[in-house]
């Protein structure tokens, strides 16, 4: 991975998202991850925090965390996504911000809208697997952490824009 070295918070980082967080911490990142439940033995730093209250998601954030932030990694669900990413990235001025969105996001992708609640963040768009047989699954943790792995090597800086789906789109 050749993800910057530095500062992550990854919101998000404690389910679906760990095997990146623990990509992340044996890289060489002091990870932090807010959330409403204590990491397994990730080796992340956890701020207590539910992000159904952005004003207090925030606010944790902010006690916990200082210094520069290299990358800013956002796994919210709407409608708490907005408030928090636009809360987040005010606050930590990230080098880089990464959303992840599921499929919901492809009907505003084919309406031709942008659903990223940062300008110029990288959009990691969550598709699912197909099957042989035709039939198609929903993506596990692992490829869902490994598909994030790969676009954090594609993404620019903050501002860049771009975006990398994660499986197929239905």
């Amino acid at each position: 991975m050749t993800a910057p070295r530095g500062t992550a918070v990854v919101v998000g980082g404690t389910g679906m998202l760990d095997g990146f967080t623990r990509a992340l911490i044996r890289n060489g990142l002091t990870v932090h991850l807010p959330a409403r439940h204590r990491p397994h033995g990730s080796g992340g730093a956890w701020i207590e925090a539910d992000w159904s209250e952005p004003s207090r998601f925030v606010g944790a954030v902010e006690h916990a965390v200082t210094g520069t932030i290299d990358l800013l990694v956002l796994w919210c669900h709407h409608p708490y996504n907005e408030p928090v990413a636009r809360g987040l990235v005010e606050l930590l001025e990230p080098l880089r911000v990464i959303e992840v969105v599921g499929s919901r996001a492809l009907r505003a992708l084919a309406a031709g809208e942008d659903p990223r609640c940062v300008t110029g963040s990288f959009l990691v768009v969550l598709g699912a697997h197909r099957s042989p047989g035709g039939g198609t699954r929903w993506l596990t943790d692992e490829e869902i952490s490994a598909g994030v792995t790969t676009a954090c090597q594609q993404a620019g800086t903050a501002g860049s824009g771009g975006r990398y789906i994660v499986g197929e789109l239905t």
